[in-house]
């Protein structure tokens, strides 16, 4: 899948990947797509709850080889 911006945020442990997330959400354009990588498990439920805050949708996510990746939709 395409996408505008993109969060590696294996290295990071929460809260960071999702503030990033947040940070760069805000920044980005309605309809913009952000490719989120993570391996921390707890982003799966914080992810979920910022993007409905933010009024964003997750097109698509899935775990590979321990990383959780998400395709995010800027609403």
């Amino acid at each position: 899948m395409e996408y505008d911006r993109k969060l590696d945020a294996t290295a990071m442990t929460c809260p960071m990947p999702i503030m990033q997330s947040r940070r760069i959400l805000k920044e980005m354009k309605v309809g913009e797509i952000l490719y989120l990588i993570a391996s921390d498990a707890d982003i799966e439920t914080d992810i979920s709850a910022l993007v409905e805050s933010l009024g964003a949708k997750i097109l698509q996510s899935y775990v590979e080889n321990g990383q959780y990746q998400f395709y995010i939709k800027k609403g």
